[in-house]
Parts: structure tokens; C-alpha cells; sequence
């Protein structure tokens, strides 16, 4: 590979950071950027794009079709339904300036209230500093000027077209063509003046964020065709000013849903959040008080008129769920359905027609969730002079896409080569075999994989960020598993020591999310400090002496204690070592706090499954701290129960599970709010019913009066669809769990058994799941049942 020129498309942190990268490896750099100023999607235009078609069907048209198709400078066709409708706006708005000027360079999906979710301490540049006490999170316009200033800092605005609108890109024998549009100034109008470059390489750093994805429901193109205000992508929103006093449904649950839906709560008269449970929705309990969330949309209903609406009409339609609600009402409704991989200059490369798994060997997009053919999202196989910086989502953006493009500049430089074609392409396939079509792989991924040395020292900052980011789905679902433990392997006690006993343990959290082996590495280096903070708090000592009689639960459950717990306390018997590790190998990380394993063949060759309250002196527990509360209750994990002789540990697993909630939980059950429940994905299974159950279910025990005695042994598989089970909630309510279980017995029914137990089997090979409690009701506290 031999590179001297390369042209960058793209002028956001993702083209910037590659124009210094590669011309600090001495190569010449031309960055061409659409808009007037660096900055990518941060930068903020209070103009907005047209809107798309309803629905948009084609990743390879892009955002600005109608433009393409003015400059008649590309052989691809410009079909009728794409993202714009050509009639009217090639037709009728053209020859106006300013729509010129949108249509050259639409505006991004920046709005006025915008600010990183990553820290700034993350997103900084080895290129650039942050300006001295940058906070943590900060305004669009801090972005925009930081990617701008390293721009400036690096002497490489020289090197940016800007107001050059990329049209065409393609390999012509061993030179890469690009084909441009630049829009001047000349004689007082807008003009557009062509151009074709030719270069030895090519970067596509163009970002997700421009081609909207509109889905496809029955009559959104009538709703939009009919109230065309009404009804929008998010990427024309820019204040909450517009929706005040209104009604307003988000389509999408995601980051960008998610601030949205914060920003109307404060205006708009109630909110509602469409989802469809997918993998990176945030949290319901991130949501303001007036926005509710709701499932996935099925229809929108015909309209019932067509008649044009004054300002305080709502809409004459109603949306149709998946669960057959529906919901009306409705002022607006704003599609925060995200953006296709859209790349129109390589429009030859994208196959609009074919599924991801349809995908040759040399196609780029399909149907625009993905991008394919890449060596590590990066190097297009077929040839590596084609690369991408940037195509990773829920990532750290600034610093991975940086590490991509230093990455980048070293093979274009020569510095490192990449692997032969056949190696790339085997690598590729094996992954997409492992992950499946469609999923991405990730730098970080290999990085790591490769055991780069660990950073020694600890920022707190990092601590909390971390784990606040990633429980709220907004990133670090890119970290491998075991990164903190390679991360923080060379951490001194004196590090450890810098950290609140707060940063601790949102960095465990982080940690059990992983899923690997890492909390315990935290947990050992730890262990001592957080004990004798603990200790000091009023935590009894964990250590016992023969002879001293064990502590047991602590405090009865009363109807002021609510705000005092918040945790689960498992303890687990099995009699089949090879199915423990099995199941250890699987759910370790999640099973760290508080529980006690013992083989039956070394002495626990029987257990009780009655359960039943036991109490401590309350002088153990008054005015004990929450550290030491968990303290307590570990050491009631180490009791052991009494047993009867002709009761047999059978094979296969055993739980119990104390469980108390927490005061958000127990405000949710207070005070319901529909589709908020404290933990999603679950089914509902009646204590005391007989019924038959499909594999792989989740449930949610149904109590018909919480009481204060009370607690279930528990364990929970994954999800399935069984509305079926639903009881019925008069008078009762609900406690939702979602854990996890492995055993061995095969499908059987759900059974009431005599002793008050209520054993479940038959959830697929090798579950077994014991659903136990005996409730000694001495004080009912009765509370409104859910929706």
C-alpha cells in the first residue's frame, strides 16, 4: 500500500482527529466539510433539515438527495421515494438561496439544550487540552469550539474545504476520484462549483447523524402528508419551547428520546415514551414525572379528518401499541427513531434491496443498521485504502475515534502493516459467526485483547462517570469483559485510599456489569477499608467467634422502615459440582454480595425450604448504617437452617433469597406509573397456581397482601412472552424480580406444594427453580394494586 494523498470527508472530531494524525505522519491531507465551521454534530443551527419521506426506505439516498439530483453529477438514480419529495422541493424551492443552502449542507440534529453524556476527563484529545476546569458536562458549543480549537491548535483549518459538499467517490484504476459540489458566493447569489479530486486514499469520517430512520407504520405517510407540523424526526428538534402545555408522544427510547422527553416534561402538559425493549433503552426511572413509558407502536389509525388544526387541536387519529392500547390526544409526535449508515457517495457500494445477512463481499450498507466488510469497523476488505473513523455506537467517541485514526495514519504511512486480504476477510467472518451480522466489533475489543499495560493511578471521576453513564445505556457497552481489572491491576493501597467509600462502589457496579471475574480483584484490594468504614458506621464485625451465637435477620419489616433497606441476600446449596460450575461460570459476577455455597456431599446433605422471618435484638440494627445493615444481614446467610430427617437435597440448585425493597422501589409500587416498573422484562406467575410453563420465562410473584413476614427463595431464567399467567391484582401487589437460575430437571408443571411452596420446573434442559415462601401474617399493609 503505497499513500501520499488522502482526502477526509468530514470535518467533526472524527475528520479533524484523522487530518492531524495523518499529517504528523507526513502525509497531505484535504478534509472536506459541507458546513461553514469544524465541529460535527455539535455544531448548533437553529435552521433545520427538510424532512424526510414518510416512511424512508433508502440508506444510499441519504440526507440531501434533492441537491444530488440538482447537480446531475452522479449516475445513480434519485428514486421518488426517497428522503425527500424531488417534486417539491427540486422543483419549487431551488432557485431560493437559503434553501440552497440547506440542501447543500443540511443541519445537524443538534438542539439548544445538548451536552456530552461522556465526561469530558474521557472525551479529551492527545492532540488538544480542555480549557483549565472544564466540568465534566458541558454545552454543545464547548464541543464544537474544542474540536474547532484543536483544529486551530494543529495548523490544519488550511486543510479543510469547507461549504464542499462530497457527491461522488470512487476507486478509477489505482486513484481514488472524489467528486465535489462547493457552494460560493458570486454576484450576491449562492452558486454551486464542481470539482474532481484525485487521491491515493480515502476517510469517511461523515458521522451516524444524518440520514433519518422513519419507520414504516400503517398510515404515517397520511398523518404526515395531512399535518406535516405534527408529526417529526428528532433530528428537527431544537427546544422544548414549541410543545408547552401540549401532549406529546416520543417514539424511542434511546439516549437522545430519553433528554428530550426530560426537556418536555418541564413544559408540556404530559409525555409519553414508545418502546420496544431494545437492548440500549434507557431506564423508565430516568423519565420526568409526566412522561409515561409505554410499549412499541403497531399503527397509527386512519385519520378521522383531514380538516387543517388550530394550535390547541389534537390530532383527529390515535396510535395503536403492539398490546392493542391505544393511545390519544396526541399534539405532536416526534420520531426519535434514530439514523440509517447512509453513505451516498459510495452509493455503488450500498445494496438497499438485500438483508444484512444477504450482504456479498463487497457490499457497504444493506438496509443501514450496519456497516459491512469492515476490518475491525474500520478498513473496507476489498481495499484498505477505503477506511472509516467513527462508525462504532454507545462508544466513547472522542477517544476511540481518535485511536482509530492514529491507527489509520500508521498503515496509510507505512508504519504498520495489515494483515493479507484472505487473513481480513477470515477474521471478519469468524467474527460475524461468533456476534452475529450486524453487531459491531470494537477497537477497544483488541486493544485490551492484547493486554496493553494498565494505567496505575485511579480518577475518581472516572469511578462515577463510568458506572452513571453505563447504567443510564448511554455508553461502556463497549468495555470487554475484565478491562476494569486490567484497567486498575497496578492500583497501590494509596490509590485505593483516594476514593470515597460513594466512587468505590459505583466502581463496583461497574465491575459486576462486566460480567467477569473483576469484582473480586476489587473487592480483595478493598475489602479492609470499606470493612472498617462500615465497622465505624455500626456494621457488627464480620468476624465470629466459636461459641457466640450467630446473629440472625435483621428487624421486622414495619410501615416506616421502607426507607432503610435496598439489597438481596442469596444463599445457595447444590449437590452436582460440575452443574455449579456451570452455573458459577455464568452468573459469578452477579452472585459476588452476601451468599454462602457449600457441596452437599460435605455435610449439607439436606435442606429445608420452609422459610420463615427470624429477628435480631433490634440493638444490633438502631441507628446502624446501610453498610451495616448489609453486614447483619450477611451474617444471617451463615445461619443454618433446621432441617427434617426425611426431607433430600435433590440435584440440581436451591436458592433462597431474602428480598426487601429499596425506597424508589417501593415509591413505584406506592405510586404506580404505568410501564415503570422497578425491573422490566417480566411476566406475572400467581403464588399458589398451577399452571403449565413455556421455557425460558421470567416472572414476577403476585402476593395478595404484603406483609411484613415475608420472603420468597427465588430464582428467575430469562424472558418469554406468557401474558397468559397474568393474576389478577385486586387488592394486592406486586413485587418484581429478575434473576437468573440453572438446574437439571426436565419440562414439568408449576405445582402447589403442601408445605407452602411452590416449586417450578420445566423451564427448558437443566432448570430448576424452587418458588418457596410461608407468609405468617401478623400485620398487612395493603397497597394499590399496578396498572
Amino acid at each position: 500500500m503505497e499513500v501520499r494523498t488522502v482526502a477526509v470527508i468530514g470535518a467533526g472530531v472524527s475528520g479533524v482527529s484523522s487530518a492531524i494524525h495523518l499529517r504528523n505522519a507526513g502525509l497531505d491531507v484535504t478534509v472536506f466539510e459541507r458546513g461553514d465551521v469544524a465541529g460535527g454534530v455539535w455544531v448548533y443551527d437553529p435552521r433545520t433539515a427538510f424532512e424526510p419521506s414518510y416512511p424512508a426506505t433508502l440508506p444510499s439516498v441519504g440526507d440531501s438527495p434533492a441537491f444530488d439530483s440538482l447537480l446531475k453529477s452522479s449516475d445513480r438514480k434519485v428514486r421518488r421515494d426517497s428522503p425527500v419529495d424531488q417534486d417539491s422541493l427540486a422543483a419549487k424551492r431551488l432557485p431560493n438561496s437559503k434553501d440552497l443552502e440547506i440542501l447543500h449542507a443540511p443541519p445537524g440534529p443538534c438542539y439548544q439544550g445538548l451536552h456530552n453524556n461522556v465526561s469530558t476527563t474521557e472525551m479529551k484529545l492527545r492532540t488538544h487540552d480542555w480549557k483549565p476546569d472544564t466540568p465534566d458536562f458541558v454545552p454543545h458549543k464547548v464541543l464544537a469550539t474544542y474540536i474547532q480549537d484543536t483544529a486551530a491548535a494543529n495548523k490544519i483549518l488550511s486543510a479543510i474545504s469547507f461549504r464542499t459538499h462530497v457527491i461522488k467517490v470512487e476507486k478509477k484504476e489505482n486513484k481514488w476520484e472524489v467528486s465535489t459540489a462547493n457552494l460560493i458566493d458570486q454576484d450576491g447569489e449562492k452558486q454551486v462549483q464542481n470539482a474532481v479530486q484525485l487521491f491515493d486514499a480515502v476517510i469517511v469520517a461523515s458521522g451516524h447523524y444524518h440520514a433519518p430512520n422513519i419507520p414504516d407504520y400503517p398510515n404515517v405517510k397520511a398523518w404526515k402528508t395531512a399535518f406535516p407540523t405534527r408529526i417529526s424526526h428528532s433530528k428537527s428538534y431544537r427546544s422544548p419551547a414549541p410543545f408547552a402545555g401540549k401532549n406529546v408522544l416520543v417514539v424511542g427510547a434511546g439516549v437522545s428520546s430519553t433528554d428530550i422527553c426530560r426537556e418536555l416534561g418541564g413544559v408540556a402538559n404530559k409525555v409519553w415514551q414508545s418502546s420496544r425493549g431494545g437492548e440500549y433503552d434507557l431506564l423508565p426511572s430516568m423519565l420526568p414525572d409526566n412522561c409515561t413509558r409505554i410499549g412499541a407502536i403497531a399503527a397509527l389509525s386512519p385519520l378521522a379528518s383531514t380538516t387543517e388544526l388550530g394550535d390547541e387541536d389534537t390530532l383527529p387519529g390515535n396510535v395503536v401499541l403492539t398490546s392493542n392500547d391505544t393511545i390519544t390526544d396526541l399534539h405532536h409526535i416526534i420520531l426519535a427513531t434514530g439514523y440509517y449508515m447512509s453513505y451516498p457517495f459510495l452509493s455503488h457500494l450500498h445494496a438497499d434491496n438485500l438483508l444484512p445477512s444477504q450482504a456479498s463481499d463487497t457490499v457497504l450498507v444493506t438496509t443501514g443498521q450496519v456497516t459491512h466488510n469492515l476490518h475491525k469497523d474500520i478498513f473496507y476488505i476489498p481495499d484498505p485504502t477505503l477506511a472509516f473513523i467513527g462508525v462504532p455506537y454507545h462508544v466513547a467517541t472522542f477517544s476511540l475515534y481518535e485511536f482509530q485514526a492514529m491507527a489509520v495514519a500508521e498503515v496509510f504511512a507505512g508504519s504498520a502493516n495489515l494483515p493479507e486480504e484472505n487473513e481480513m476477510r477470515k477474521e471478519y467472518e469468524a467474527r460475524v459467526t461468533r456476534k452475529g451480522v450486524g453487531v459491531l466489533h470494537l477497537l477497544i475489543e483488541a486493544l485490551y485483547t492484547s493486554r496493553q499495560p494498565a494505567t496505575p493511578a485511579i480518577d475518581p471521576r472516572s469511578c462515577s462517570y463510568d458506572y452513571k453513564n453505563m447504567a443510564n445505556g448511554s455508553i461502556l457497552t463497549y468495555l470487554p469483559a475484565g478491562w476494569t481489572e486490567e484497567r486498575y491491576k497496578n492500583a497501590t493501597d494509596d490509590d485505593w485510599e483516594t476514593l470515597t467509600e460513594e466512587e468505590a462502589e459505583l466502581l463496583f457496579k461497574r465491575e459486576i456489569a462486566e460480567k467477569e471475574s473483576a469484582p473480586k480483584m476489587v473487592r480483595q484490594a478493598f475489602q479492609s477499608t470499606i470493612m472498617a468504614k462500615a465497622q465505624a458506621a455500626g456494621a457488627p464485625s464480620s468476624d465470629r467467634d466459636e461459641g457466640v451465637e450467630p446473629h440472625h435477620l435483621v428487624k421486622l419489616i414495619e410501615e416506616n422502615d421502607w426507607n432503610d433497606f435496598g439489597f438481596l441476600v442469596f444463599r445457595t446449596y447444590f449437590g452436582d459440582e460440575a452443574l455449579w460450575e456451570g452455573f458459577r461460570e455464568a452468573w459469578d459476577p452477579i452472585l459476588q454480595y452476601g451468599f454462602d455455597m457449600a457441596l452437599a456431599s460435605e455435610g449439607l446433605e439436606r435442606i429445608c425450604d420452609k422459610l420463615f422471618m427470624k429477628t435480631v435484638d433490634d440493638e444490633l440494627t438502631d441507628g446502624a448504617s446501610a453498610e451495616g445493615v448489609a453486614s447483619a444481614y450477611r451474617l444471617f446467610t451463615e445461619d443454618e437452617d433446621e432441617v427434617e430427617e426425611d426431607e433430600e437435597l435433590e440435584p440440581g440448585l436451591r436458592t433462597r433469597m431474602c428480598l426487601f425493597v429499596d425506597q424508589e422501589c417501593m415509591r413505584s409500587l406506592m405510586e404506580p406509573k404505568a410501564g415503570t416498573p422497578p425491573f422490566v422484562k417480566a411476566v406475572d406467575v400467581e403464588l399458589g397456581s398451577t399452571t403449565q410453563q413455556r421455557p425460558g420465562a421470567t416472572f414476577k410473584v403476585a402476593i395478595k397482601d404484603l406483609v411484613t413476614h415475608f420472603y420468597p427463595a427465588l430464582f428467575l431464567s430469562d424472558i418469554a412472552d406468557v401474558a397468559e399467567l397474568r393474576p389478577s391484582t385486586d387488592g394486592g401487589v406486586w413485587t418484581r424480580l429478575s434473576l437468573s437460575a440453572y438446574g437439571r430437571t426436565q419440562q414439568e408443571e408449576l405445582q402447589e406444594c403442601e408445605s407452602g411452596m411452590m416449586r417450578l420446573g420445566g423451564l427448558g434442559d437443566g432448570v430448576q427453580v424452587i418458588v418457596a415462601a410461608e407468609c405468617k401474617i401478623e400485620k398487612s399493609l395493603l397497597i394499590q394494586p399496578l396498572e
